[in-house]
């Protein structure tokens, strides 16, 4: 059974006080069983009834730790500790802080970093191992720059599409598929392309794959990938680079590197290759 203390008001001749509690402590509930992998008992419930579904609203059932001083940089923080074995003190060998960037203001809400600490070995202080900033985006190990934060990771698919520099070609396409990761503004595409015919465009027109998932960083000039195999008439090597919303493609025979145009014949044209470049954002 556990514990119910009902307290309005608890306060001593310093102005602070405590409770000391020998048994699991249910607040709105004398239910304190908890399964998990195992079962057993939790020395804290707190047990409330919401129907809140919006994450941005929760209420009722939480836990608040408020800081009463508003200056900048301040924390609060949930710290997991043992006691020491001659029953004092607790060591924290982990914890999650809060900190505040600026000083309060009133009726407004703190802008606040999220910081997970964890002790490396034995007998070491907990250290900052994780960050999550006020603005978004993760960072490790201490490291608290926006610029070296993780702020993106996203996979899904998009569609290849054969385009040229002088007039774009009618394409019938047998197979058009692609595949993406994104980390942080780092992007790695596949695709795999195959047409059943090609007619129109321009002879002196160069071969350029559109329809890319995100544009890549004109300034650094894109990146080179790597390619397995494209059926011009020769079947030589060929290479690409992303170059804003399109990829240029080239293709080498001997020393001699030129661009390349869609055979028109009616022959099949094949491509499948990854390549990995830096996208804008």
């Amino acid at each position: 059974m556990a514990s119910k203390i009902k307290v309005d008001t608890l306060e001593t001749a310093n102005g602070s006080g405590s409770i000391t509690i020998n048994n699991p402590l249910g607040i709105g509930t004398d239910n304190v069983q908890l399964y998990n992998v195992g079962g057993g008992s939790s020395s804290l419930v707190i047990t409330a009834d919401s129907s809140a579904t919006n994450v941005l609203a929760n209420t009722l059932t939480n836990i608040t730790i408020a800081n009463g001083d508003g200056t900048a940089d301040n924390t609060a923080a949930i710290h997991f500790a043992r006691e020491d074995t001659d029953g004092a003190p607790n060591y924290a060998g982990a914890s999650v802080v809060a900190q505040f960037k600026e000083t309060q203001v009133t009726g407004q809400y703190p802008k606040a970093d999220m910081a997970f600490l964890t002790s490396t070995s034995a007998n070491t202080a907990p250290s900052e191992k994780m960050r999550i900033l006020a603005a978004g985006g993760l960072t490790f190990n201490g490291d608290t720059a926006a610029a070296n934060a993780l702020d993106d990771y996203e996979e899904g698919t998009w569609t290849p599409t054969f385009i040229g520099s002088n007039g774009n070609p009618t394409v019938n396409y047998a197979a058009q598929s692609g595949k993406y990761t994104k980390v942080g503004n780092q992007v790695t595409l596949s695709l795999y392309m195959v047409t059943n015919s090609v007619s129109g465009g321009s002879s002196s027109s160069n071969l350029r794959i559109a329809g890319l998932p995100f544009n890549s960083d004109g300034a650094a000039g894109g990146r080179f990938g790597n390619f397995q195999n494209w059926n011009t008439a020769l079947n030589q090597s060929i290479g690409a680079f992303a170059n804003g919303s399109y990829m240029p493609v080239f293709w080498k025979q001997n020393v001699a590197v030129t661009t390349n145009q869609l055979r028109t014949s009616g022959d099949s044209n094949q491509m499948w290759f990854d390549i990995t470049y830096r996208c804008v954002g």
